[in-house]
């Protein structure tokens, strides 16, 4: 406490003892009107002696105030909210939660710049940071940006149980490094392993577990609403972990790659230029000259057998059945080669009209005709096949 000096005289004494009193307050204790320069509240001289801030002496309601932090112009706005039940607010006066924030005017991240939108922000002490915030459009939502203070167009990675552990979306009792019950979006490329299951472009629809197959439907919508170019691809799969146990007979199927490409919807009205079931490319689309590819195969197609003991009835290694005739359909190829300088090569034997073929190639149900006229009158074309029915029976060609 200043040191004040005491001289004669009734007004002189008593402003001295005023500037006293005054001195030792404002040094002892708290000025509730305020000091200029500011002031410093101390807990104690111990390291176990704490500051205690209490509410109220008498018994207050778990949501009445009990410490208001309060800023702005002579205390104008209550910054923070304490109530007596220990909940915490910032920008409420009524927090519902232990610690609850309130954010009049909600918006996403910032793509540039370094003004912060969030309601709170996790920072270290140089340029990383995490904002969390609120979205305002709809359908709004909480959201985390991992980013830099100074440039908000610099995107860091979030990472969720980097130690281990399971991630659940829907589910309180995750079962999997990631849970998710209900339907996933994914508008890029969704890699599993070492191998990419090639979505193009962006993907609508639903991913569903099915319980009769072991593996997952992909249903995709095909919905165009406007003429354009719209790619649409499937998913493919993988099982070869199979099991039969003795004396069960499975009326299934087991399909390692499955693509249905067909409408069965009365709302296709319009026209598609093209619908593939199963589509493979291989090759070069772009490259550089001198790259090279040994073998570039679209589609690789094998059945196999290499259990001695097991039997396949039929075994096909590529089968194109007849699913329907009562549409309309111009032309149709169930085989069709459409390289004019392509070779096709048959290693067994080949049949046309023929389920065993004895030989080479065994061509059943060739037309017979008497002649070249017969046979035009008859309605083939030139380049045709015909036979004329003697003994020996030449195999004649229509010119």
């Amino acid at each position: 406490m200043a040191k004040e000096t005491i001289t004669s005289g009734a007004g002189v004494l008593w402003s001295a003892i005023v500037t006293m009193l005054n001195n030792m307050f404002t040094e002892l204790y708290l000025i509730f009107t305020g000091k200029s320069g500011g002031q410093t509240i101390i807990g104690g001289t111990a390291i176990t002696d704490p500051l205690n801030l209490q509410g109220t002496s008498g018994n207050g309601t778990l949501t009445s105030p009990a410490i208001v932090l309060k800023v702005g112009n002579n205390g104008a706005t209550a910054a923070a909210t304490v109530l007596n039940s220990g909940n915490m607010g910032v920008g409420l006066s009524l927090p519902l939660v232990p610690f609850h924030i309130v954010k009049t005017a909600p918006t996403l991240p910032g793509v540039s710049g370094s003004t912060p939108t969030g309601l709170f922000r996790i920072a270290n002490t140089a340029e990383l940071v995490a904002d969390f915030g609120l979205s305002n459009v709809d359908p709004y939502g909480f959201w985390i940006q991992a980013t830099r203070k100074s440039d908000f167009s610099v995107h860091d990675p979030i990472l969720l149980q980097p130690n281990g552990g399971s991630v659940g979306v829907g589910t309180a009792v995750p079962t999997e490094r990631l849970d998710v019950r209900g339907n996933g979006y994914f508008s890029g490329r969704l890699a599993v392993g070492r191998s990419a299951l090639g979505i193009m472009g962006t993907f609508e629809g639903t991913v569903t577990n099915d319980t009769n197959r072991d593996g997952i439907i992909v249903t995709t919508k095909t919905i165009a609403s406007e003429s354009g170019y719209h790619d649409i691809f499937g998913l493919s799969s993988q099982i070869t972990d199979q099991t039969i146990n003795s004396g069960i007979a499975d009326t299934g199927l087991r399909v390692a790659l499955t693509g249905d490409a067909y409408s069965q919807l009365a709302a296709f009205v319009g026209s598609l230029d093209t619908q593939i079931g199963v589509r493979g490319t291989a090759g070069f689309a772009v490259a550089t000259a001198g790259a090279t590819v040994t073998n570039a195969i679209g589609g690789n197609f094998s059945v196999r057998n290499e259990q001695a003991g097991v039997t396949i009835t039929n075994a096909y290694g590529v089968k194109i059945s007849n699913s329907g005739t009562t549409g309309t359909i111009t032309n149709r190829y169930d085989l069709y080669a459409g390289s004019a300088n392509a070779k096709s090569y048959f290693a067994g034997t080949v049949g046309i009209g023929s389920t065993a073929p004895t030989s080479p190639l065994q061509v059943v149900g060739i037309p017979v005709y008497a002649n070249n006229a017969a046979a035009i009158a008859g309605g083939l074309t030139a380049g045709a096949f015909y036979r004329t029915g003697a003994d020996p029976d030449p195999l004649m060609i229509v010119h």
